[in-house]
């Protein structure tokens, strides 16, 4: 399949028209209709609806979006990586959660840079489904996340526990904050809090939902390795009688990339469990 095919369908897709992918692309229209018309042969169906109002997706065209995504990142991909320097013996993607970015991304760049010179090193951060899309389309090599996908190319590895628990501040316990932690989380808790399922203040992350309650005062979700040390400066406590919720931390790896994952594994755990002044 060909990279400017595929760079072209995802272009109109974002844009809505073929007029406007033309000018973002910087070729005529005409040239935007020959490309989907050759990608269209080629798959033999539709992938465009046309009208006034712009181009729609047709059901093909919806399907055949991951796979367009799969070839662009792809490329990009190796474009990024090569060519390599003389003295490189490879590259290495990461992708890290938005929950852990903070200091896992720098103190992970800094412990590869000293043990692995010799790689070429990207970090990415984003959020757990970027994370999960990127590694399934070959983007990134590996990815620390919360809630893995269990999907192939995907291969999915434990890397630590870890949990969520109650809080709340010493000063000023109230209101509770529900921090959305994932929607395998939401389940758990509004299973054994149904009092809690309707919060009125809701937050997408927790490092952000952490500085309001350190701020205003209140009560939520955390991880123990965030909120430890505010508990040993009496600054928050954990609140009586609440449920614990598991919250382990996994490693994904795209499949068809040679890793020597048992070495790479011993770097993040050790990273992983030697900090923690995590957000």
């Amino acid at each position: 399949m060909d990279y400017i095919l595929a760079k072209t369908f995802l272009t109109i897709c974002d844009l809505n028209t073929f007029g406007a992918a033309a000018v973002e692309l910087n070729v005529t229209q005409t040239t935007v209709t020959a490309r989907i018309k050759s990608l269209e042969k080629s798959l033999q169906c539709a992938l465009f609806t046309r009208n006034k109002s712009g181009a729609s997706l047709t059901k093909n065209g919806a399907h055949f979006k991951s796979y367009a995504t799969q070839i662009v990142q792809t490329w990009d991909a190796a474009k990024r990586d090569l060519p390599l320097p003389e003295t490189v013996k490879g590259s290495l993607a990461i992708g890290v959660d938005l929950t852990l970015w903070n200091p896992i991304a720098a103190t992970l760049i800094s412990h590869l840079n000293e043990t692995s010179s010799e790689l070429v090193i990207t970090i990415e951060v984003g959020d757990n489904k970027q994370m999960c899309e990127k590694v399934r389309a070959g983007g990134l090599d590996i990815a620390l996340v919360h809630q893995p996908e269990y999907s192939a190319p995907i291969v999915v590895e434990h890397l630590l526990d870890e949990k969520l628990v109650r809080v709340q501040s010493v000063n000023k316990p109230f209101p509770y904050l529900f921090v959305d932690w994932g929607d395998k989380f939401k389940k758990l808790h509004d299973s054994a809090l149904p009092e809690l399922a309707r919060s009125n203040i809701s937050i997408s992350l927790g490092p952000v939902a952490l500085q309001v309650m350190l701020k205003s005062g209140g009560s939520g979700y955390f991880r123990t390795r965030v909120i430890n040390r505010y508990i040993k400066q009496g600054i928050l406590e954990l609140t009586p009688d609440s449920p614990q919720f598991s919250y382990p931390v996994y490693l994904i790896r795209y499949a068809q990339k040679e890793l020597n994952i048992a070495n790479l594994k011993q770097h993040l755990i050790k990273v992983l469990e030697s900090e923690d002044d995590w957000f």
